[in-house]
């Protein structure tokens, strides 16, 4: 018997993402999992752990399904717990629909009255029940609609398993985010202003401002963001006398080679220390070449000098070292310049630390007045803030919003070109399969199926993938002055954004335009009969949404089974590694990118229910990709990638809000299909579910904004928690603690800012002609710059309180 041609073009996607996800597995007990040979490749946001150290693939298998919620704490912290706690609540929901849908996909089977034409995942879907209706659109006469009932049965179970799902586990979120919001911890006492008119940037004026409203001695610090991409006209002018300086000493080409040697140095602050590390690493190189040059001998140091001075620009390597030095040295004194300088350009933004907790949630979440139109928000830890996108904030608001609303444009502009891509894809598909199964026979006919399977879902994977990048880029550019000028904002805008785009694009638009495209070719003359066949045609196309399930799959397990991290490193630590120290920033963990992730999970979650009523094999398929993706999403986010930012599980509600979303969607779409197929009956049998999912949704918004701290109180700690925190507190706990770090650590300046003129750590790694020399260990400064740069990733560094504020029902105690 011949197989199906859509079983044939699923095959064609499933059975090489099945070999590549073995083979890549098996690779890496191969060549990567060692016991703990590659452990920075292996985990490297934890090489200690179990994992890193595990030998062989089986080896490794058993320690990631070992893996614990604490770990994942304690490398992520909240929101990297409720990130995998997601996946598992949508999994659980669709394992209990997969139980749904195996005596639906029985009733759809059943082969009774008048017997059943479809064939392959036809045979098990809706279409199968409403024999009433011919694949062309026309009446079977003596067919009946008894069957179409088992759909209003699943529509009405479906929700009756899921919603009890979906509050138990919003239920623990929100008391695990009550909870941690018990830890106070430094950024809680401090808010982030910006828009800041140019006569209010100063520490005195704005100090002036909230110890007015809030009282006298209530700020600790006032913390002015300056422009670190731009310097001042006075050091531009210093930068020029010197270029002078050397023109006239050297002569001839000197400007223009000091300008090569000064490549990124005239900049601001951040391009020159940008440009004193590259000096630092060209230096360390040089000195690699004059030691290996210096073991040669005679005969091979002439040889080599000789074939150098041929080249063009050519020097001797103890020339190249030298000159290697000079540079370093003058790209040194250009920093120092720049980072030193009496007056930075200022900006529109401002931290203000104040020594209260209480204060500190009154002046983030209360209104500033009318002649204020400065925007305020709790500030977050300082590794989640982006420096150049906050420097360069606005303060013009209608500058902002048409700013934002070219971005909003764009996205647009994107949606469309996507859905025609898409769209197109999803017909040509549709096309060559038809001419295939009508025109074609033999090895070529079976060569088509598989390749109009295979490429269309491969390509739409690639374009769909390319789209978070694309959108992530217009939010960080346009709405930087509005809400994208940290990581977390700037994830969560781009999360949602591409969940919408998933969704819309993805999913509906696919979906609607390969439908419409086959109802008109079946439609023939009558115009009417489109409506009722893009209905019929709907069940059809899961198998095509099962297909991009697993193509994302395999890339998502390919990214933990690290064996293409490990062949990247290989060959890159061959070619342009020279020093040790580069190899060490190659072993760095990545960021974690919520939004692909989030993305994908609800696009599988999506299909599920969307298809679980209508095509009960589709939930199976989701199941797995989430089955897989918690253990993978576990792993990455307690060994693997690093989470960013700690926003005390500000993404959990939107995990909620598009759960509930999807499950929505999947009882319109069920609805139309009904309508359009002349099931009335059944349609207006399942109307009451819009009101019942109305009603348990509006329960979801009133626990948000009754019990959740992101819907009650912006974020912060409520001021009542907050209040008995600072009663425990001692009064100089904030200057003695806080204000040494901002001295000191330069806490909420830029990562690549130097350390202050007093500070040991400065000298460390600013060597100057008096240290330079034959004995200057360049490798081990550029480990110190390293670590001074990277200050912020660890939080644990940051000045700990060491105090959990007291529940709301503890203060009231202590009250009574």
């Amino acid at each position: 018997m011949a197989i199906p041609s859509q079983v044939q073009q699923f095959l064609s996607v499933a059975v090489p993402v099945v070999v590549n996800v073995v083979l890549f597995w098996v690779l890496s007990g191969c060549f990567v999992f060692a016991g703990g040979k590659w452990d920075f490749i292996v985990a490297p946001l934890r090489p200690k752990s179990l994992v890193a150290k595990a030998k062989g693939a089986c080896g490794w298998l058993s320690a990631v399904l070992k893996i614990k919620e604490d770990e994942v704490y304690e490398a992520g912290g909240l929101d990297a717990v409720l990130a995998v706690r997601r996946t598992l609540m949508r999994l659980e929901i669709v394992l209990m629909w997969c139980l749904i849908a195996i005596p639906v996909a029985m009733v759809y089977a059943l082969n009774i009255k008048g017997g059943s034409t479809e064939s392959g995942f036809e045979r098990i879907t809706y279409n199968n029940a409403n024999i009433q209706t011919k694949n062309d659109g026309t009446k079977r006469n003596g067919d009946s609609l008894a069957r179409v009932w088992v759909t209003v049965f699943a529509l009405y179970v479906m929700p009756l398993v899921a919603y009890p799902i979906i509050e138990k586990y919003d239920d623990d979120a929100v008391r695990d985010i009550a909870q941690e919001a018990k830890k106070a911890r430094v950024q809680d006492y401090a808010i982030i202003i910006a828009g800041i008119e140019e006569e209010s940037r100063k520490e005195n004026i704005l100090k002036q401002f909230f110890e007015a409203a809030l009282g006298k001695n209530s700020v600790a610090r006032v913390v002015l963001f300056k422009d670190y991409s731009q310097v001042n006209p006075v050091i531009k002018e210093e930068d020029e006398a010197l270029e002078d300086k050397e023109d006239d000493k050297a002569g001839g080409h000197a400007k223009k080679q000091l300008m090569g040697a000064l490549l990124g140095a005239l900049g601001g602050a951040r391009e020159r220390f940008v440009a004193f590390k590259n000096a630092m690493k060209a230096a360390k190189r040089a000195d690699l070449a004059y030691n290996e040059y210096e073991k040669l001998s005679d005969e091979a140091k002439a040889k080599k000098e000789k074939g150098m001075v041929k080249m063009p620009g050519g020097k001797t390597p103890k020339e190249a070292r030298g000159n290697a030095y000079e540079i370093l040295e003058k790209k040194r004194n250009a920093l120092i310049r720049a980072a030193d300088a009496d007056e930075q350009i200022s900006t529109s933004v401002a931290v203000i630390i104040f020594n209260s907790l209480a204060k500190a949630t009154s002046a983030a979440t209360a209104p500033l007045g009318l002649e204020r139109q400065w925007r305020v928000a709790p500030a977050p830890e300082p590794r989640d803030l982006v420096f150049p996108t906050l420097e360069k904030s606005l303060v013009d608001h209608d500058l902002i919003a048409s700013k934002a609303s070219v971005g909003e444009r764009l996205k647009v502009a994107i949606f469309i070109l996507w859905s025609l891509i898409l769209t197109g894809l999803a017909i040509v598909a549709a096309f060559v399969l038809n001419i295939a199964e009508k025109q074609l026979s033999g090895g070529l006919k079976t060569i088509i199926i598989l390749l109009s399977g295979m490429m269309p879902a491969l390509i739409a994977s690639i374009m769909m993938s390319l789209v978070v990048t694309i959108q992530r880029a217009i939010n960080g550019a346009f709405r930087g002055s509005i809400d994208c000028w940290c990581e977390s904002n700037l994830q969560y805008i781009t999360t949602i954004d591409y969940v919408r785009f998933l969704t819309v694009i993805g999913v509906f638009v696919s979906l609607l335009g390969s439908s419409l495209f086959d109802a008109i070719l079946d439609a023939g003359p009558d115009p009417f009969k489109i409506f009722k066949l893009m209905a019929i045609g709907v069940p059809g196309k899961a198998y095509y949404f099962s297909m991009l399930i697993l193509v994302k799959m395999a890339g998502f397990i390919n990214n933990v089974t690290r064996f293409v991290p490990y062949v990247v490193y290989r060959i890159l630590s061959k070619i342009l590694t020279k020093t040790e120290f580069e190899r060490s920033l190659m072993k760095k963990p990545l960021n974690i990118n919520f939004p692909a992730d989030i993305g994908w999970e609800h696009f599988a979650f999506l299909v599920a229910a969307l298809y679980t009523s209508i095509a009960p094999y589709a939930p199976y398929f989701s199941a797995i990709y989430l089955g897989l993706f918690f253990y993978c999403s576990r792993l990455n986010l307690a060994a693997i990638s690093r989470t960013p930012f700690a926003t005390r599980g500000k993404f959990w509600r939107l995990a909620i809000v598009q759960t509930y979303d999807a499950m929505a969607l999947g009882y319109y779409l069920v609805l139309g299909v009904l309508l359009f197929s002349n099931a009335l009956p059944h349609f207006a049998a399942s109307l009451p579910l819009i009101l019942i999912h109305a009603f348990v949704r509006g329960k979801s918004t009133y626990r948000y904004h009754h019990l959740n701290i992101h819907g009650k109180a912006s974020g912060c700690n409520p001021l009542l928690e907050a209040s008995a925190v600072d009663n425990d507190l001692p009064q100089d706990l904030v200057p003695s603690v806080i204000l040494p770090a901002i001295n000191q650590d330069k806490l909420y300046e830029p990562p690549t800012t130097l350390p202050a003129l007093d500070d040991d750590q400065r000298r460390s790694f600013l060597p100057g002609p008096d240290r330079t020399n034959d004995s200057t260990d360049l490798e081990q400064i550029q480990y110190l710059i390293d670590a001074w740069e990277s200050r912020y990733n660890d939080p644990s560094k940051l000045p700990q309180l060491a105090i959990e504020s007291k529940s709301a029902s503890e203060v009231k105690s202590d009250l009574a």
